[in-house]
């Protein structure tokens, strides 16, 4: 019984944390693993010393051996990180809407369905025996691929986010510094320069101009053309 990838649940945007799938917990030496890789090198190929049917039976248990290791190399894929990368994306698709990035979300809703196509795609082809060429190499660099892109998106939202903290802060300065040359009583001798209107606006443009020019080249790292090229989404 395969065990299928949970759907993704209601995740609150703030909750965002790097997913990082840790392969060093596949448990390698598994028993498992052993009688597989032993049981490959038990039957490499003797030449010419079997007869046919030998040779068939030889070819059968092989492919039989494969079967099950590829069967066993997914179900292990999918604990070391392939729920917890979807649910990554599943945070960040909420967070970009958040900051009403529709066409990085649109991105991400298609990466996450075809993600679990893929899982399944790839385990029917292991079961219909349909083992060359190999289904878990493509898989395997979907996956890398996939954790380029998490990790590119994860570095701009933070970074996005970063801006616009940055962008509230300064903009309540410069509202308090004008607010506190409004306070000031008439004819005051204070040595604070006193900030006009007009400077006022100016700054406060500036600094929307800033925010909005930084905003943009994270945007433009987020380009959903090129991440559905990386996943090899798009029709060539």
């Amino acid at each position: 019984m395969s065990r299928a990838i949970p759907a993704q649940d209601t995740i609150s945007p703030r909750a965002i944390d790097v997913v990082t799938a840790d392969f060093s917990e596949l448990e390698l030496s598994d028993p498992r693993f052993r009688f597989f890789s032993d049981a490959i090198k038990a039957t490499s190929d003797p030449g010419d010393s079997l007869s046919e049917e030998e040779k068939a039976a030889l070819s059968a248990t092989k492919l039989k051996l494969k079967h099950d290791a590829s069967l066993l190399a997914l179900d292990f894929l999918e604990k070391a990180g392939a729920a917890d990368l979807l649910q990554g994306f599943g945070r960040l698709a909420a967070s970009f809407g958040e900051l009403d990035l529709q066409k990085q979300v649109s991105f991400l809703k298609a990466m996450d369905k075809d993600f679990r196509q893929r899982f399944e795609d790839t385990r029917k082809k292991i079961d219909n025996m349909e083992l060359v060429p190999d289904p878990m190499t493509d898989l395997l660099l979907y996956m890398v691929n996939a954790m380029k892109v998490f990790q590119t998106c994860t570095r701009v939202f933070e970074g996005m986010t970063t801006t616009l903290y940055e962008f509230r802060v300064e903009r309540v300065k410069l509202f308090r510094e004008w607010q506190n040359r409004l306070l000031l009583p008439c004819g005051s001798s204070s040595r604070a320069p006193s900030m006009s209107d007009y400077d006022f606006t100016l700054r406060k443009y500036v600094l929307m101009q800033k925010t909005w020019s930084k905003l943009q080249k994270f945007k433009m790292e987020l380009d959903p053309s090129e991440g559905m090229r990386l996943l090899g989404l798009a029709n060539e």
